[in-house]
């Protein structure tokens, strides 16, 4: 940032008019339609660095041509949309303005034919090393089918033939600014909804989405099973609880994968207690056996976890390993922060 301001506002503005391959008419007779491509899914993964329209609030295009003109009239067009723009006169300036600003912008608007390096060259570039990051719209006067399509195929959003129309150009943009928005809302439900389903049995949370509240399931074979550390309470004590939290994320982390390898459930943690249960999400005949070999793979990485991170010759955790099968009632409990719990005698 530069005086409160955004990265890109660091972008230089000169003199001059050279060339113009502009013209702004509002008759859209005569003009090619051309389907737009929608921004894929992982367009919006911005690669650690928000976009300017998250940080503040109003969306950015970076215009890359090498006539100044064609940066003048293009801010002109965009301004009555509330789109800021920012100038790039040939593709390697692009290329360095993407590598190093702060934010990235919402949308390029790229020119074909450029000394040095062409449109096609730097969308190339761009696709290669940010994925589907940035919806891209080509702007040439190019105007063949092959160049069209050669712009898509490149990796174009968008492609508008020049002498642009203002109309036309602003309906485009405006698209591709909402569309990037809207696959933004998806990735974010996406990446709940996984998160959601690491908590949760699906079925329950197609429950929960219905809006049904009392949730009870009953199982009539289920294994589950308890560890929990020996010693804890003298181990915590001799360590920080910074210590102690880096020791239990180690070792629970693994725990995690290795759930994941027997295909079983983790049901919650308690301090330093780890709960999982088989035959809870599917229906699993050898869910016993399941359960057992969780228990002798925690109990191996258990003793390979160091009880001090950073120092190889430290002692080493020892848990303890209960399991049991039965019945059990599985519910979601409370409104707020709810939680998945096994509730019976088995328990």
């Amino acid at each position: 940032e530069m005086g409160g301001e955004s990265a890109f506002d660091r972008m230089p503005d000169g003199p001059g008019m050279e060339g113009g391959l502009w013209q702004q008419e509002q008759n859209l007779d005569g003009i090619m339609d051309f389907n737009v491509q929608a921004p894929s899914m992982d367009m919006v993964a911005t690669a650690g660095r928000k976009t300017h329209r998250e940080v503040y609030g109003v969306p950015l295009a970076l215009s890359v041509d090498d006539h100044l003109t064609n940066h003048v009239v293009l801010e002109s067009f965009l301004k009555p949309i509330g789109v800021e723009m920012i100038k790039a006169m040939n593709g390697p300036e692009a290329l360095e303005i993407l590598e190093n600003a702060a934010y990235f912008p919402d949308l390029i608007l790229l020119d074909v034919m450029m000394p040095g390096m062409s449109g096609y060259e730097v969308c190339e570039v761009i696709r290669n090393k940010y994925s589907k990051l940035l919806p891209i719209i080509f702007l040439s006067a190019k105007c063949t089918q092959e160049d069209i399509v050669m712009g898509l195929k490149m990796g174009g959003n968008d492609y508008i033939t020049k002498p642009l129309h203002q109309h036309e150009l602003m309906a485009r943009v405006d698209t591709q600014l909402k569309l990037k928005e809207l696959y933004s809302v998806e990735l974010e439900r996406n990446t709940l909804n996984t998160l959601l389903s690491k908590i949760l049995p699906t079925r329950v949370i197609v429950q929960l989405k219905q809006g049904k509240h009392l949730i009870a399931e009953e199982h009539k074979q289920t294994s589950i099973l308890f560890s929990d550390i020996v010693g804890f309470t003298r181990l915590a004590s001799s360590i920080s609880t910074q210590e102690v939290v880096f020791l239990l994320n180690a070792m629970f982390t693994q725990f995690d994968r290795i759930v994941d390898k027997h295909d079983i459930m983790k049901v919650e943690t308690i301090g330093d207690a780890y709960m999982c249960a088989g035959n809870l999400i599917t229906q699993q005949p050898d869910h016993a056996c399941r359960v057992v070999r969780f228990a002798r793979d925690t109990i191996r990485v258990a003793n390979e976890t160091l009880v001090d991170q950073d120092d190889a010759e430290s002692d080493t955790i020892n848990i303890r390993v209960g399991l049991h099968t039965g019945p059990v009632v599985a519910s979601v409990v409370g409104k707020t922060n709810p939680r998945y719990c096994l509730f019976g005698d088995t328990v």
